[in-house]
């Protein structure tokens, strides 16, 4: 096989790191349409998204030590292809329990790009250079989950939700037909002998109390995000009687927030450090929150009262995620690629968690989102607070751990 250039590679990888994402959200607009189909309440519609999160947790886990063992590429091959099988399935679903079960299968493929595309720059880079290249592929593969809303609700509003999955389905399969066309094994047989084991490396993790503080507010700053766009398609559609197209273009003001946090996150976080930019991304949260909660109280039941104190959130966000990653990761240097399986691990777990928590409530008023948001948010402010309080704002120096 042929070289493969670092543009070309950083696409590709793009690619496979976006199935994931795209899967989860391209179908959010479609959530009102799924739920009139099989007439069902919205805590089980609900479920088609909170069990995609549910699983795509797990498999994270699984996915590192897989390619650690077999190769990166047949790896990542399997994820997609899985990841194909599981969007067929979710089309050819028959009721509400089929579908919950063939996105859990399509989450468990999209989990593979997630991990293995790190994996695979830390083959080719190393450690010095990964993190440039990484960035760049964090701000290439942005745009896919970015505009899957948007096309979501077009493709619900003229071919039907199901319209979607076949999208998404004939993606992967262009995406695996790729990978298998360009992309070269990295991991050498050298390597695959002196992998640590998963749970040797999360045994370690878990007993450092920084990882713990660092990880909780990154889960509260995505489950934060989860929530949202969960309950707020239907809120949209059934509430306030908008079409499901509309909700994509209002979700580009959530990427546009979250895009500009992260900016302002890479150009700062040298500067003020990464427990500065977490508190200060902490306390932009609850503002965005009570700004949202004052909107919905005083009756304004609107898209912009909902998505434009969201924007702010979203980029205290982009503040708070790349930080408190970083604080989270560097606490085992050694063990980096094992912290971020466990961390993407939380994150999309009590995610999922949260969301079925929220579908449990009143979800006939807006009130009842901003207030738990705003719940949310506290927690978010205290744990920035708890992370400052245990002598986190240095960072951990470098080595084994």
């Amino acid at each position: 096989m042929s070289e493969i250039g670092p543009r070309k590679l950083i696409l590709l990888l793009a690619a496979a790191t976006a199935m994931g994402p795209v899967a989860m959200q391209i179908y959010l607009p479609a959530l009102p349409a799924v739920q009139s189909t099989f007439g069902t309440s919205l805590a089980l519609t609900q479920l088609t998204f909170s069990a995609f999160v549910f699983a795509i947790g797990p498999a994270q886990l699984l996915y590192g030590p897989l390619a650690d063992r077999w190769g990166r590429r047949p790896v990542l091959i399997a994820g997609l292809v899985l990841g194909f099988a599981g969007s067929l399935a979710c089309y050819l679903a028959p009721d509400i329990h089929w579908l919950i079960g063939a996105r859990m299968l399509q989450a468990v493929g999209g989990a593979s790009g997630l991990v293995i595309a790190r994996a695979i720059l830390s083959d080719r880079y190393g450690t010095d250079e990964m993190a440039g290249r990484l960035a760049t592929l964090v701000m290439v593969m942005v745009i896919a989950p970015t505009i899957a809303p948007l096309v979501g609700g077009f493709v619900t509003d003229w071919f039907g939700w199901r319209g979607v999955f076949l999208l998404v389905s004939l993606l992967s399969l262009g995406v695996a037909a790729a990978v298998l066309r360009w992309l070269p094994e990295t991991l050498t047989a050298e390597a695959r002998e002196h992998r640590e084991t998963l749970l040797r490396g999360i045994t370690g993790l878990l007993g450092k109390p920084l990882f713990h503080a660092y990880t909780v507010q990154a889960v509260l700053s995505v489950g934060m995000f989860y929530v949202f766009i969960s309950t707020v398609p239907y809120l949209m559609e059934s509430v306030m009687g908008r079409p499901a197209r509309e909700y994509g273009l209002w979700f580009l003001l959530l990427a546009a927030g979250y895009t500009l946090g992260n900016l302002t996150s890479t150009r700062q976080s040298r500067r003020f450090g990464i427990d500065r930019m977490i508190l200060a991304g902490s306390l932009v949260a609850l503002v965005g929150t009570a700004a949202m909660a004052a909107f919905t109280g005083a009756g304004w039941w609107t898209p912009i009262a909902l998505f434009a104190p969201m924007a702010v959130v979203t980029y205290s966000s982009g503040l708070c995620a790349p930080n408190s990653q970083s604080g989270a990761v560097r606490q085992s240097p050694r063990r980096a690629g094992t912290a971020s399986s466990l961390l993407g691990f939380m994150q999309q777990t009590i995610g999922a968690v949260l969301v079925q928590v929220v579908s449990m409530l009143d979800n006939d008023s807006p009130v009842t989102l901003a207030l738990f948001l705003s719940v949310l948010a506290v927690l978010a402010v205290l744990c920035a607070l708890v992370i400052r309080a245990l002598g986190a704002r240095a960072r951990p120096a470098a080595g084994p751990g």
